[in-house]
């Protein structure tokens, strides 16, 4: 467990997003716990276990193509052969091949035992029961066959251990004739708002009163992720009221999430309960927006203090969040996606904090651009909802000149 970083440091020093990151990763272990869950229920779900297929792929020997499978040594030019038979998707040729026949075979149907090349039916021309080879010269042998165990044999890797269950290698799985999966357990991630301010919808507001927005927000991309999560509602600003909250999540939880209360001002109470209740590894982190953000333990739970404006809490928890919680249910090769862009703007920036600015990308002729929305506020939800990308802007930066190269991380590479 990460050394718990004293207070006093806390407060004077911000960690760099990339120390802070790696703390998040290094500080996070998979759960252990699995479960068998069937095959079509186990999308977005990491396997517990490495998956050996009992099968090979293919199974038999099969046509790649629709067309007549015959003997090599019959495959020439102008030869004519007799049509003994048909071959069709499970409805296999069951007798003999000899020399001088073809048996008319259907793509992904089984070859016959004795032939070793399939001839398009393109480079065929039927007559009545016989069918005349029209190619330019005979084909190698094992052409247009998919050899059994070509791809996978039985014993083989089918996926590996922390692989993420997908729409596509579901696919491989019920191929191989699985109905169950072992998968790590979801999840138990509890999450809260801070802040005597907000209400939910449909109340009414008083003056100096808010819509709360930012629990929706996070049980959004809870939801997105996959976890399990547990919506403890809206804590006023109340110490004792907080803490015993958080302790009661703390004995059936994996995470605590919440968002406010872990600023500096006199009713942020979160990193003060924190420390009375477990303690912190390490508190803000020198991006923009974002820097109030809290890392600790509660008994066996993680604890993660997001800031309480809107799109600091979005930043910080795709940013930060997101690659802990995927680490955590069995993820094992995060990295972020980013690509290079070309800015159609100036884009100021204040060097000293890594930056990470709301804009919208295209493609156009081939190459990305991307502008940078003029509204860039850590309140303005209008910046996240209106953008489709972050423009990611170094620590050491102090501006950008337009035509000048960006990165980019695309919102489609969060699920977004």
């Amino acid at each position: 467990m990460p050394k718990p970083i004293p207070l006093c440091d806390i407060d004077t020093a911000a960690f760099s997003f990339q120390e802070a990151l790696e703390r998040l990763l290094e500080a996070t272990d998979s759960v252990e716990e699995a479960e068998k869950i069937a095959v079509s229920d186990a999308v977005g779900r990491f396997l517990s276990r490495d998956v050996i297929t009992g099968i090979d792929f293919p199974a038999f020997r099969n046509s790649a193509m629709d067309g007549y499978a015959l003997r090599a040594e019959d495959a020439l030019p102008g030869a004519i052969l007799s049509v003994v038979g048909v071959s069709s998707a499970g409805h296999p040729f069951r007798g003999d091949l000899h020399r001088g026949e073809a048996v008319r075979v259907l793509t992904g149907a089984s070859v016959p035992e004795e032939a070793d090349v399939v001839i398009v039916q393109e480079r065929t021309r039927l007559l009545k029961n016989r069918v005349e080879l029209t190619m330019l010269g005979p084909p190698p042998v094992g052409d247009n066959i998919r050899d059994q165990g070509e791809e996978l044999k039985v014993g083989q890797l089918l996926l590996p251990k922390h692989e993420q269950v997908t729409a596509q290698n579901i696919g491989l799985l019920a191929s191989a004739g699985l109905s169950h999966v072992e998968v790590f357990r979801k999840l138990k991630v509890a999450f809260a708002s801070t802040g005597d301010e907000l209400k939910a919808a449909g109340a009414h507001l008083e003056r100096g009163d808010i819509f709360e927005s930012n629990r929706t927000v996070l049980g959004a991309l809870l939801h997105a992720i996959g976890v399990e999560s547990f919506d403890l509602g809206i804590f006023p600003d109340d110490r004792d009221l907080i803490r015993g909250k958080i302790q009661a999540a703390s004995q059936w939880a994996d995470v605590i999430i919440t968002s406010g209360g872990a600023s500096v001002g006199d009713a942020d109470f979160v990193v003060d309960v924190l420390r009375e209740l477990g303690h912190i590894t390490f508190w803000k982190v020198a991006i923009k927006p974002g820097k109030p953000f809290v890392l600790g333990q509660v008994g066996s739970a993680k604890f993660i203090g997001l800031p309480g404006n809107p799109v600091s809490m979005v930043v910080t928890f795709l940013q930060l969040v997101r690659p802990s919680l995927l680490k955590m249910s069995g993820f094992q090769r995060w990295k972020p996606f980013r690509l290079k862009a070309v800015s159609l703007d100036q884009i100021k920036k204040v060097p000293g904090r890594l930056e990470f600015q709301r804009g919208i990308y295209e493609i156009r002729e081939g190459a990305l651009e991307v502008t940078s929305l003029s509204a860039q506020g850590s309140h303005r939800l209008t910046s996240i909802s209106r953008a489709n990308c972050f423009i990611v802007l170094p620590e050491t930066c102090s501006s950008i000149a337009s035509g000048e190269l960006v990165f980019i991380e695309p919102f489609e590479a969060f699920g977004l």
